[in-house]
């Protein structure tokens, strides 16, 4: 690493990190965004259709169950149409969006991240703030529930799983945290470690040890000392006791277990990874490295590939991937039907026992020991629509977020529940019970999916989950961390704390350029 760049960084980090103020105080949306409307006309369609046009990235094969959901809405709601376009890729829909903001052109409420929702609240409050319609006494959140069915299709806002909604109510302009939910969930997902349990089984392997870093890292040592990798590495391609799917996931979520700060967006400078650098930062990266080099673990980005596919080829025994993509951790069954082996979950492992970098005390104050991410997408409604728009938006997502819509949308993607009612809906229940109908992997995938369905809902249940501040160039800082992990793994030559601190330079300096101008 050239010592100019590191010049070049730190260049940048002085001319870029005063946010700028170009779209107001903070606090967008003013006006009463109800005023006007005629909820019984959307009820009853007596004065016509109103349009709500959705951008979302559902692909074919879950297009005929959306389509079911749009139906039954309408069916419900005469007055309203669902013009639902289909933007592809979650870039495509971002890119799309912010192309149409400023033309006038956006659609009434789309699928978002909320790295994108940032993005939209900075140019001028794109973004309506949804709680006058959650808090509303005639169509609030709880208010005059359905049954589709004769299931309930409720909707309170105690049901929510409450770290999916805060993650709605935790943007950040301009350095000021907002009051307001800007985003409500829909899709979900988190994380869970999958492992081979007829291996374990087999060689006598305690997992127990599952339950902590520091355990799963001594397994990977035995592992690796009993020589038990059988796989030739030039069959498939990297092969290790462990896989990650996620560079960025494992570096931000081990951040947030040894409470190391990843970022703040109420600073001035919100990209605190770099500042923590020699708060804990280049501690867990050398730490990190000295496991990858003992062949340890790898990540996709390592692998060249999803850690998921590699575990269910038994290229590594153990992988931490999302909970949505559980189906490609199961073993594809041979041509007699047999399932190679069994899969085993278990919950992210857990800084818990404190110990995981030597010399390194865990930050009592900041860390969360037991964090697990929160990710998927959420909805966002438009605040350019009219008032009677945003109002059709509000019935449709309120609608098809209830417990009984979502345990179905749930069941059928493999996404998680958002709300807890969901998960004892029995359309939820019946996507991970086993019939004598089913095929051997297809009774495996079942068992494997109600095992994550049921560790995803303690991690609700117990406060597990976390989401990181959100703020405009916070994507590019969940980028950088994970380039940055993967350039350390990587790095030719002594990993000293000097290319450490280069590496840090590197991509914050990539960071910082997503910032706002001053």
């Amino acid at each position: 690493m050239k010592k100019n760049l590191a010049k070049l960084a730190f260049a940048s980090l002085l001319s870029v990190v005063s946010l700028a103020s170009c779209a107001g105080s903070g606090q967008g949306n003013a006006t009463n965004p109800m005023e006007g409307v005629d909820w019984e006309a959307l009820k009853s369609g007596a004065n016509g259709k109103t349009t709500v046009t959705l951008w979302t990235t559902i692909g074919q094969t879950n297009q005929a169950i959306f389509d079911q959901m749009i139906n039954a809405f309408e069916s419900e709601y005469k007055g309203v149409e669902i013009n639902h376009v289909t933007k592809g890729g979650y870039d495509t829909l971002f890119s799309d969006a912010q192309t149409a903001i400023p033309a006038g052109t956006n659609p009434t409420m789309a699928y978002c991240y909320s790295d994108h929702v940032a993005s939209y609240l900075n140019a001028n409050f794109a973004v309506q703030d949804m709680t006058p319609y959650m808090t509303d006494e005639t169509v609030g959140l709880g208010v005059g529930d359905t049954q589709f069915n004769g299931n309930n299709n409720g909707t309170a806002q105690s049901d929510f799983v409450q770290g999916y909604l805060e993650d709605g109510h935790n943007y950040i302009i301009h350095n000021e945290r907002l009051d307001g939910y800007y985003s409500l969930p829909y899709t979900r997902s988190s994380e869970v470690l999958v492992y081979n349990k007829t291996f374990f089984e087999a060689h006598n392997l305690d997992a127990s040890k599952l339950s902590t870093w520091k355990g799963v890292f001594e397994l990977c040592k035995t592992i690796m000392d009993n020589k038990w990798l059988t796989i030739p590495a030039a069959q498939f391609g990297k092969v290790a006791p462990l896989g990650y799917d996620s560079s960025d996931n494992m570096f931000i979520t081990m951040c947030q277990q040894l409470g190391i700060p990843y970022t703040d967006g109420t600073q001035e400078n919100p990209l605190s990874f770099y500042n923590a650098r020699n708060q804990g930062g280049k501690a867990l990266l050398e730490q990190l490295c000295n496991y990858y080099d003992a062949g340890y673990f790898m990540t996709q980005d390592t692998a060249g590939g999803y850690t998921s596919s590699a575990f269910s080829n038994q290229q590594c025994f153990m992988t931490i991937s999302s909970t949505a993509g559980i189906n490609y951790c199961v073993p594809k069954a041979d041509a007699s039907g047999k399932v190679p082996f069994e899969v085993g979950v278990a919950p992210l492992p857990t800084m818990n026992d404190g110990s995981f970098v030597e010399g390194l005390e865990v930050n009592t104050d900041l860390a969360k020991t037991d964090a697990v991410i929160s990710q998927g997408p959420s909805m966002c409604f438009f605040s350019r629509a009219t008032n009677m728009e945003k109002a059709a938006a509000w019935l449709f997502y309120k609608y098809t977020s209830g417990s009984y819509w979502n345990a179905v949308w749930a069941g059928e993607t493999g996404y998680e529940p958002v709300r807890t009612s969901a998960y004892d809906q029995q359309a939820f229940k019946d996507k991970t019970v086993v019939s004598d109908a089913d095929t051997n992997q297809v009774k495996r995938q079942k068992e494997a999916n109600a095992a994550v369905h049921d560790l995803v809902r303690t991690y609700g249940d117990t406060d597990r989950l976390f989401t990181s501040d959100v703020f405009v160039g916070s994507a590019q800082a969940r980028v950088a961390v994970g380039d940055l992990l993967s350039g350390a793994l990587t790095h030719e030559g002594e990993l000293t704390d000097a290319a450490l601190d280069d590496l840090y330079y590197q991509y914050f300096n990539d960071a910082a350029q997503a910032l706002p101008q001053a």
